[in-house]
């Protein structure tokens, strides 16, 4: 008795093990294409409604009148769908369409299909991409020669059938696996494994989300193994590869979309190129930066939230000329901000600011360069940009003050051009400060007797230099301008500004 309900306990096991094997390559291809296809689509939707933003085109007006960038580009048609010189407005949103339309017979042509099924059980089936998928069928083609007015003879052109076998080779010997499991009714998990190694690449992919996820220790671990199978010589590895990478792309309603990169982990690379060690490291941030794009409503939001970051590197790997075992370090503090921008609102700038510390460059323990931002209000400020008479007039908040110091004659013989006096050695101070906490600025452009530059509508800005005698220092109502050299004997940096009326 007992002999036979062990039978029947060891039969309803291998059913219910049976039970769980992995989906078949069917459903993994239409989910992964289903998920995909619908944000290619939205993707290119929500490029497409980024170029009519108006936003765009009042930083370029305001750039240009003060004598920064280029003059305007011809600008869309209204009711033509024109963008300009060429092409249209739909161009962006068909491709995506077309793309999204071939994802499916793509994926079960070179990825999800028997052919490259090696296992399926405990709810995971792993595909090992094999080369006989993915590189095509051999030609038939003949090539034929002759001379003129002789016979033409033709023979078999083996390349093609040479070039797939080469391909196939270089492939099978990847072993390039993906692991998909179900998640739910509609999402898929994919796992990238090279070789015998564990998973590089994770992808979580749900109706209107996708995440990728990248471990930097895994990646160099694979590229080792990559090389090793291939029987290359890679570039100098690093020696540590710590901290996680995820980009995500996020559906948050029709026709709005966001993109973010994210640091999940702390960021640590180091090793030794030819010219001498590195370093470089950075601290999680979640998100690191995001871009959100609502189509319908033609607005465009970033939001940036860089945490600390430092890079020790010989000063040889950016300067030819730098001595063997020179070593530049560069210290972030961080770097923050959000930009909002809609046609109905005006353009807004949040939590702009370089970190709460001191940011700096510095070549064997002597500084180059160093910044401070805000250090009395958190370091940050806010800008509200509105248009006004065709330009973008600026209003801050609380204030703007920025010190800056620079001491780039240590390395004027490494550079291919002759640096500028002021940048030599000198310490400046830009201010923007009213006493209501709400200075205005806006662009003024150049007309005749006028070369261009900031008119102070409230508050006053001020340009100060350690070494100069005085300060440059505009009130509300008067201009400060930018001539085109500074007259003799006056300081090179201030001695180019000029406190003028308006026009």
């Amino acid at each position: 008795m007992r002999r036979g309900r062990l039978v029947v306990v060891l039969g309803v096991v291998s059913i219910q093990v049976a039970a769980c094997g992995g989906p078949a390559p069917e459903e993994v291809r239409s989910r992964t294409s289903a998920i995909l296809g619908e944000l290619v689509r939205e993707a290119g939707d929500s490029a497409e409604a980024t170029r009519s933003l108006e936003a765009v085109k009042l930083f370029r007006d305001g750039l240009t009148a003060v004598g920064v960038g280029t003059p305007d580009a011809p600008a869309p048609v209204p009711g033509t769908g024109s963008s300009g010189a060429s092409g249209t407005s739909s161009d962006l949103r068909k491709s995506a369409a077309e793309a999204a339309a071939q994802l499916d017979e793509l994926l079960g042509r070179y990825l999800f299909n028997e052919a490259n099924l090696e296992s399926s059980r405990l709810g995971e089936t792993v595909f090992l991409v094999r080369g006989a998928a993915v590189c095509g069928k051999a030609s038939t083609a003949k090539s034929c020669g002759g001379t003129p007015g002789g016979p033409t003879t033709c023979s078999d052109d083996g390349a093609s059938s040479s070039s797939r076998a080469s391909c196939i080779e270089a492939v099978d010997r990847l072993r390039l696996r993906i692991v998909a499991s179900l998640e739910g009714g509609d999402g898929v998990n994919l796992e990238l494994r090279i070789g015998e190694g564990g998973t590089v690449l994770a992808l979580e992919l749900r109706p209107g989300r996708i995440a990728a996820r990248l471990d930097l220790e895994a990646a160099r671990n694979a590229a080792q193994e990559l090389a090793a199978l291939l029987g290359e010589e890679l570039p100098e590895l690093p020696t540590l590869a710590r901290g996680v990478v995820v980009l995500a792309l996020q559906r948050n309603a029709p026709r709005d979309l966001t993109a973010s990169a994210s640091f999940a982990e702390a960021i640590e690379v180091a090793g030794a190129a030819a010219s001498g060690p590195y370093r470089l490291t950075s601290e999680a941030r979640d998100p690191l930066l995001s871009v959100r794009v609502q189509a319908a409503s033609s607005t465009l939001s970033v939001t940036v939230d860089a945490g600390a970051s430092e890079l020790l590197a010989p000063a040889r790997l950016f300067f030819a000329k730098a001595a063997a075992k020179q070593q530049l370090k560069a210290l972030l503090a961080g770097w923050t901000g959000s930009f909002t921008a809609s046609p109905t609102e005006a353009i807004a700038f949040k939590g702009l600011g370089l970190g709460t510390g001191r940011s700096s460059l510095s070549l064997d323990g002597v500084e180059l360069w160093a910044s401070e931002l805000n250090t009395a209000s958190g370091g940050r400020f806010d800008v509200e940009v509105e248009p006004f008479q065709g330009l973008p007039r600026c209003t801050v908040t609380p204030h703007l003050e920025l010190a800056l110091s620079l001491n780039l004659a240590p390395i004027e013989s490494w550079l291919s051009d002759a640096l500028p006096p002021w940048a030599q050695q000198e310490r400046y101070r830009l201010s923007l400060r009213d006493a209501g906490n709400r200075p205005e600025v806006i662009p003024v452009a150049a007309r005749a007797g006028f070369p261009g530059g900031l008119k102070v509508l409230r508050g006053t800005l001020s340009v100060r230099a350690e070494l100069a005698p005085a300060a440059v220092t505009a009130a509300a109502g008067q201009c400060l301008a930018v001539h085109e050299s500074a007259p003799p004997g006056s300081h090179p940096l201030l001695g180019l500004l000029a406190v003028v009326p308006c026009p």
